[in-house]
């Protein structure tokens, strides 16, 4: 038997034949859910994961065109609601429910996702970047996993407009797609050992390590 180092041959080649796979399947779940239609259809609650006023923006453009009578920016101060309030005009038909304790995606979907269950709410819609689109539907759907909650995608474009392929954008995928895995070890160890963002792991020096090794720097604008 040919040996690769004291590893079998034929051990390396099917775990990196696994490796592909995993890597070809999420590279499918990007592409779709990147390409897919935006569905925007009345719901109970609008679901803003903060970053770029660009998703600020859409919520409230959501919201006041009466596709749902509730907005929770995750995470936003009551100051912060007020002047977004004022900005974009926020209609008196239109509630906030507060969330201003998450301060990673992981946390964006598990506080939004208490309130949701809180509410009994059916349907949501959740706006974000398109690009961050996939991990944060991932892992709110996780979240919602069994409660028969429909959340529907409304990802906020660049400024060159739906899907335009740019260098920019593709070093955004790349980093939310080393990301994505993090969260899925988060949401792993979420469901293990029952810890929850009320509990927040420090992130240790390797992991930091590893961040600034294998993300690209890029910031941006939406």
């Amino acid at each position: 038997m040919r040996l690769f180092g004291k590893i079998p041959l034929y051990l390396v080649s099917r775990v990196g034949f696994i490796l592909f796979c995993v890597l070809f399947l999420e590279v499918c779940y990007f592409s779709y859910i990147l390409t897919r239609p935006d569905s925007d259809v009345r719901s109970d609650v609008i679901l803003v994961f903060m970053g770029a006023e660009k998703r600020v923006e859409a919520g409230y453009q959501l919201a006041n065109q009466g596709l749902a009578p509730c907005i929770v920016l995750s995470p936003a101060t009551d100051a912060l609601r007020r002047h977004f309030d004022r900005k974009y005009a926020r209609k008196d038909t239109v509630s906030h429910i507060p969330e201003n304790q998450a301060s990673t995606t992981f946390e964006n979907a598990w506080y939004t996702s208490r309130i949701i269950e809180a509410n009994h709410y059916k349907t949501v819609i959740l706006v974000t970047s398109d690009y961050h689109m996939p991990r944060s539907l991932a892992l709110l759907r996780l979240f919602l996993a069994g409660t028969g909650v429909q959340v529907h995608a409304h990802p906020v474009y660049g400024p060159s407009g739906a899907v335009a392929v740019n260098a920019t954008l593709l070093k955004l995928v790349y980093n939310e797609m080393v990301k994505f895995w993090g969260s899925l070890f988060e949401y792993v160890d979420y469901m293990v050992c029952g810890k929850t963002a009320e509990k927040p792991v420090k992130k240790s020096a390797l992991s930091l390590f590893l961040r600034s090794v294998v993300l690209l720097d890029v910031k941006p604008s939406w």
